[in-house]
C-alpha cells in the first residue's frame, strides 16, 4: 500500500516525498509551511497554527498590560512582525 501525503498524522519528520525527491527548488526558504505540511500531516499543522495564534494573543495582553504607551509599541512593532510572517507564509 503506497502512502501518500494527504495523512492526519503525516510522514515521519525526514521522510516527506517532495522533500526528499528534492521537488521543493528552496527548502529552506519558502516552503516551510509545505514541508511541515507534508511530515508531520493535519495534526502538525494545526500545532503550528495554534502556536502562532498563541503567541499573538500573548502578545496583545503583554500590550495592553505595558505600564508606558514606549514598551505597549515595542510590542505592538513585535505582534506586527509576527503577523506578517505567519501571513506571508500562508
Amino acid at each position: 500500500m503506497a502512502k501518500h501525503s494527504k495523512q492526519i498524522w503525516g510522514h515521519r519528520l525526514g521522510q516527506g516525498l517532495q522533500t526528499q525527491l528534492n521537488f521543493i527548488p528552496e527548502q529552506h526558504t519558502d516552503f516551510i509551511p509545505l514541508i511541515i505540511g507534508e511530515e508531520w500531516g493535519f495534526v502538525g499543522s494545526m500545532v503550528v497554527i495554534l502556536a502562532y495564534r498563541l503567541i499573538c494573543f500573548r502578545l496583545v495582553i503583554i500590550a495592553q498590560n505595558a505600564k508606558d504607551n514606549f514598551g505597549s509599541l515595542i510590542v505592538i512593532g513585535l505582534l506586527a512582525m509576527v503577523v506578517f510572517q505567519y501571513y506571508s507564509c500562508r
